[in-house]
């Protein structure tokens, strides 16, 4: 069995290479109604500015978000301990994702779902652990809160929450990318 695992590697190796094309492929559709709509979106007189810099963000990681899904599995438990301690703080900054028109809103909601798609056929494993991870800690920690403290974080939910480490994963980026510039 030993001396089969090296040939099991490659055999891995090369259905995971296949796999990724496939997904790549599958994903291209996807990509081009993501380009448009958030392009679209953008354009919508009715998206808050600070919304607008989250949609151009989603569209610089549409095509790559490894560390950003990578970085999130990390943040996860530090976003469910904050709602425990800080859950009105957090629950003003989910206020921060609300739409008051209704069809920028369902605007806003079309490209995010694209974009999940496109960042889940690009990184399976990663987004899938993150989704997992994002209901078993931050559902409770919002029913910790509610029952303890008496405070129902009513605009915490998962996109706040995958908007909450896509900020912070861009604040990375650009840390990154100011230390290895060229000075």
């Amino acid at each position: 069995m030993k001396d089969l695992l090296p040939l099991l590697v490659i055999v891995g190796m090369v259905l995971w290479a296949g796999a990724a094309m496939r997904l790549n492929k599958a994903a291209q559709p996807l990509r081009l109604q993501f380009a448009e709509k958030s392009e679209k979106l953008l354009g919508n007189p009715n998206l808050p500015n600070h919304l607008q810099l989250f949609i151009k963000y989603l569209q610089t990681t549409a095509f790559g978000n490894r560390l950003g899904l990578f970085f999130g599995i990390f943040y996860v438990p530090f976003i469910a301990f904050a709602i425990l301690v800080r859950a009105k703080k957090l629950d003003g900054i989910g206020r921060l994702f609300w739409i008051k028109c209704p069809e920028t809103r369902a605007q806003f909601h079309d490209v995010m779902r694209l974009h999940d798609r496109i960042t889940f056929l690009n990184n399976p494993i990663l987004l899938l652990l993150l989704e997992i991870e994002i209901p078993l800690l931050v559902a409770p920690a919002i029913a910790l809160t509610a029952i303890f403290r008496g405070f129902a974080a009513e605009k915490i939910d998962r996109e706040v929450t995958m908007g909450l480490i896509d900020q912070k994963s861009r604040n990375i980026r650009n840390r990154i990318s100011l230390l290895t510039s060229p000075v």
